[in-house]
């Protein structure tokens, strides 16, 4: 029971949670894809094993089997109650479908560090938990919702059953029984009383609970295990490959997010952890794409990049005018200029020597009042009159007209249906709004086509690159890493501006909708100030940000020799001075710190003082 739910597990599993900006986006994107088919089939397929195998594992007074018992001079007839079971499995089975579709059960949360660190100890602290601890704190509480699950059956499964399941459940079951047993034809309709006893729903209610059960500790245990960091025996995990670095690029260029996401993960541990394999990095050269570094330099360099696209894609998308506006702009500019006096009005398309009618319909009554022409008679009906009110002057322009029908058309709202402003500011409208988190997310991450976001690559990309080009400064043998260093930096601060750039104006924007949305009277929700808080963003950037502060520390002494100047060296230090006040912040709440690896120690000369102004020496020389 459990190796099928395994299997169809592994086939769905996706790293990085779903970035839709609706609910109902979210769930027009996913209703007819083949994942959600196959999610479906997967536990109606456990829900009939499960019960075929606790049905044929019953004792005989459970009375569970096919065919009812009877006397001996009565005809076989089909026992109802393991039908009523069954159906319950699969109704338990749609709902736990619904419910793992719903929270994301495929979705695999790879820790994310909070910018790059120094410190291995800190790298320990940011790995994913231990598998028995996950179980600990998470199985009490599915474990109670999978109780309440199975007790609502006990009033929704009768009246489902009744209603929807009980005569296609007995024809399905009536034509496997006749190739078995001789039944007669009036077994062709059920009985006329269901067999709703104490026993049967009891039954019903703790096998359902195992069933449950037994799905979430399925879930929970795959997903628990598959989030633990790729190592070995303390050792990166290509580590018993016979080309460990090539193994490691393969990852890096995959297609799938869960190899991809492992080996940037594996590539972060490389890079702070293990020196020696870090070593290689530099010293592979001849490879048939290029040295590893160079494959390396451009896999992370990707990503990055694709971050700059995406966000410079939707910033233009905010920043350009909508086409209503353009329109505008474009009757406006035919109009006479302001200053200057109308003489007489436009001339009437309709002919002038045919007699003038009073408007009998609606067109004609608008066409009338739109071209500047006489009031309508007073034969005209009462409620095409009523309709006057609502049409603007001739002289207004285009955006008075549209903000002067909304206003009309709010307070017409607010006066004749006042129920309308409540339902829209209440929960029922969650599953259609938009929130700047998620709209934001969506965008960064990448998550706007596929649904499904990798926020773990992003970070890993960058704090591997960053700290790896730092190694470099004692560790490469041959000097390939100095022409990638100025690139790098000048990607990092490009990145970083344009994403804090696209930021304030998306919030910008999204403050304006909502202001309108509010002099409209009709509020939305009245928690849309907390949805500024752009987590994923947030750490991104803080990731960008404290890989530039590390490339800085490490390269700002060759800054002549590299050709970084003094305009970028003063935007990187206006960039990585948030970072500096957290440290700062953080030194007086903390007190103490750890000891640094010697990635840090060698790039920020505070470790062996000596030894490190040696090796910058040697390495300047050379770099000259």
């Amino acid at each position: 029971m459990v190796l099928p739910q395994v299997v169809w597990s592994l086939c769905l599993e996706i790293v990085g949670a779903r970035t839709t900006t609706s609910f109902i986006g979210g769930l027009r994107y996913h209703a007819v894809r083949y994942n959600t088919i196959q999610t479906f089939a997967q536990y109606l397929f456990s829900a009939w094993w499960f019960s075929e195998v606790y049905v044929w594992s019953a004792s005989t007074d459970a009375n569970l089997a096919w065919i009812a018992e009877a006397k001996s001079y009565e005809r076989p007839r089909l026992n109802e109650r393991p039908i009523y079971l069954r159906s319950t499995f699969f109704m338990l089975a749609v709902m736990q479908s619904c419910i793992h579709l719903m929270r994301d059960y495929d979705c695999v949360e790879l820790p994310v560090p909070k910018g790059a660190s120094s410190s291995s100890q800190a790298l320990r602290a940011q790995s994913a938990a231990l598998p028995l601890d996950v179980l600990r704190n998470t199985l009490p509480r599915r474990g109670q919702a999978s109780l309440l699950r199975c007790l609502s059956l006990i009033i929704l499964g009768p009246i489902i059953y009744s209603l929807f399941l009980r005569r296609t459940t007995w024809s399905w079951t009536l034509f496997f029984a006749k190739i078995f047993w001789n039944l007669p034809r009036s077994s062709s309709t059920p009985p006329s009383l269901p067999p709703y006893h104490i026993s049967l729903i009891y039954r019903s209610v703790t096998s359902g609970f195992l069933l449950v059960l037994l799905w979430e500790i399925t879930n929970l245990t795959f997903n628990a295990y598959l989030a633990q960091e790729p190592l070995k025996r303390e050792r990166p995990l290509t580590d018993d490959s016979r080309d460990p670095n090539g193994s490691l690029l393969t990852g890096l260029n995959a297609q799938r997010d869960v190899p991809k996401s492992f080996a940037f993960w594996e590539l972060v541990y490389i890079s702070h952890r293990f020196p020696s394999r870090r070593r290689t990095i530099f010293e592979e050269i001849e490879r048939r794409d290029g040295s590893t570094w160079s494959q390396i330099f451009t896999a992370c360099t990707v990503v990055i990049k694709d971050i700059n696209l995406r966000v410079v894609e939707s910033h233009k998308a905010l920043i350009q005018p909508a086409p209503a506006a353009t329109a505008t702009s474009a009757v406006s500019s035919e109009q006479p200029a302001p200053h200057l006096p109308r003489l007489a009005f436009p001339l009437n398309d309709y002919p002038i020597a045919t007699p003038s009618k009073p408007p009998s319909t609606l067109s004609t009554l608008v066409k009338s009042r739109g071209s500047g022409s006489q009031a309508p008679s007073p034969a005209t009906p009462s409620p095409l009159r009523k309709l006057l009110t609502f049409a603007p002057s001739p002289s207004s322009s285009t955006s008075t007209m549209t903000t002067t029908l909304t206003t009309r058309a709010s307070s017409t709202i607010h006066t004749h249906l006042p129920v309308i402003p409540p339902i829209i500011t209440s929960s029922l409208t969650f599953p259609f709004r938009t929130v700047t988190r998620r709209v934001a997310a969506a965008t960064l991450l990448g998550g706007s086509g596929t649904s499904t976001s990798n926020l773990s690559v992003l970070v890993d990309a960058t704090d591997a690159i960053t700290t790896l080009a730092v190694a470099s400064v004692n560790e490469d043998p041959f000097g390939n890493v100095q022409k990638d260093v100025v690139p790098l930096i000048r990607l990092v601060m490009g990145t970083v501006e344009t994403v804090e750039a696209w930021k304030s104006d998306l919030i910008l924007l999204r403050r304006q909708q909502r202001h309108q949305r509010a002099t409209s009277a009709l509020n939305t929700n009245p928690n849309d100030e907390d949805d500024e808080n752009c987590k994923e963003v947030d750490t991104v950037t803080r990731a960008l940000r404290t890989g530039l502060k590390t490339l800085m520390d490490a390269f700002e002494p060759y800054a002549d020799v590299l050709g970084l100047g003094l305009g970028e060296i003063r935007r990187a230090s206006e960039i990585t001075a948030v970072i500096v006040d957290e440290r700062h912040d953080e030194s007086h709440d903390g007190g103490g710190g750890g000891a640094k690896d010697p990635v840090s120690a060698s790039a920020n000369g505070n470790g062996n003082g000596n030894g490190n102004r040696e090796g910058r020496g040697r390495r300047e020389m050379e770099m000259i």
